[in-house]
């Protein structure tokens, strides 16, 4: 009879009938039920999501089955999905530690404690911790046990070391990567990133021109990406010439990318706005080649037209991004007050979306400065700080930026006394 009924229930689950597999097991009397039909009613509810329920019914055996690998892996699945990771990661451990010998299982376990690992990893990424990220996916890559396993778990980590600004060894997992995969785009692209920031310009040039010649590209947004980098490498290395050529090459197809990135070259700011005005007319109402007109406009100090610009594009697509931009003309333009009610507005939306904030509260620092108030000048100094610490990304550029900041405040001291 028992056997009969295992047979059954492991039909109905190779057809994926988990509410038929609930209702012959709770039709069962009470006195039929024995840990392994429990365990299979546990399972059943995790398989139609019911987690909770899942995890409760596996929970009432735990005393006869906690040593057992596969009530662990269970156990472990129910936490995996109600994003409790750090259960989770107990349960996962112990079902990995408890069948050494079976590989099918502990490959199960192993794909679930990576899964595990990641999340645990973005979640600390997210909270801006950035050691503890770079831990937990340390920790993901110890359970890759195939080539594609390691090959995930280093680009993730590889990924975050250049979110951190550790460039030089995200560059050094992505080359080992891309020696064994050399058409992996999706690598190749995040290791020309890591290589543009740390100003590697000529590899840069050879890596992107030797991906266009091997293959025929169609992605537009892609190709803009490619020939964006390119004219911006060879504008950086003054072989503008070859910068051109690549600018004509795609100019019908990026007229805004072009521009934004002519935009880096102080003699060229009037073919750059000229490319910019091109894209506009032939895109007409689009947010996107207003705001790359408008960064143009705000990088070259003409704050009122880019103003403008910005608060077109906010219109069509209502982005938190657009009312940073604007608080940052307002702040330029010295309308202090408009600035904060904007850049308060994005902060707002920022947080809403979790997002992180430094570039708001730099900018309202300086805003409180210019009206005098020290005391909000001083928390949103602050806050920033404390960010872009946690972070790791207190670079000497924004150390520069909080130095300015500080002695504004100082400066406050001496006006006010």
């Amino acid at each position: 009879m028992k056997k009969e009924l295992l047979e059954k229930i492991e039909r109905l689950d190779e057809l994926w009938k988990y509410q038929e597999i609930i209702d012959l097991i709770e039709a069962l009397p009470t006195e039929q039920l024995d840990t392994e039909l429990i365990g299979e009613l546990g399972k059943a509810y995790n398989n139609i999501e019911n987690y909770e329920k899942g995890l409760k019914i596996l929970k009432s055996i735990e005393n006869e089955e906690g040593d057992n690998a596969l009530w662990n892996w269970r156990v472990g699945y129910s936490y995996f999905f109600l994003k409790d990771y750090i259960k989770a990661e107990k349960y996962f451990l112990k079902a990995y530690e408890l069948e050494p010998d079976d590989e099918y299982a502990r490959d199960f376990a192993c794909d679930f404690l990576i899964g595990t690992y990641t999340a645990l990893s973005k979640l600390e990424s997210r909270n801006g911790n950035s050691e503890k990220a770079i831990e937990y996916a340390f920790e993901s890559r110890k359970y890759a046990y195939d080539e594609e396993g390691r090959v995930e778990t280093d680009f993730f980590l590889a990924s975050l070391y250049n979110r951190y600004m550790k460039y030089a060894e995200a560059e050094e997992i992505l080359k080992s990567i891309l020696a064994e995969t050399q058409k992996d785009e999706e690598r190749l692209f995040e290791l020309v990133y890591c290589l543009f920031k740390q100003e590697k310009y000529e590899e840069v040039i050879q890596r992107l021109n030797h991906t266009l010649e091997v293959e025929d590209k169609e992605n537009e947004k892609e190709i803009v990406y490619i020939y964006s980098l390119l004219i911006w490498c060879y504008h950086q290395l003054g072989d503008y010439e070859k910068a051109l050529e690549y600018q004509i090459k795609f100019k019908e197809k990026a007229h805004s990318q072009i521009g934004y990135q002519l935009g880096y070259n102080p003699k060229k700011v009037e073919e750059v706005l000229e490319y910019s005005d091109r894209a506009i007319e032939l895109e007409r109402n689009d947010a996107w080649f207003f705001e790359v007109k408008g960064v143009i406009l705000l990088d070259t100090g003409r704050y009122e037209e880019a103003l403008d610009l910005f608060k077109k594009a906010y219109e069509l697509a209502n982005h938190g991004w657009y009312l940073y931009c604007m608080g940052r003309c307002l702040r330029n333009l010295e309308r202090y007050e408009e600035a904060i009610e904007v850049l308060l507005e994005s902060r707002q939306i920022s947080l809403a979306e979790e997002d992180v904030v430094d570039g708001e509260d730099f900018e309202l620092a300086y805003c409180y400065i210019g009206i005098g108030d020290k005391e909000n000048a001083q928390k949103y100094l602050d806050l920033a700080r404390d960010s872009v610490t946690q972070r790791g990304i207190l670079n000497d550029c924004l150390k520069e930026k909080i130095e300015e900041i500080e002695k504004g405040i100082l400066s406050l001291d001496k006006f006010l006394n």
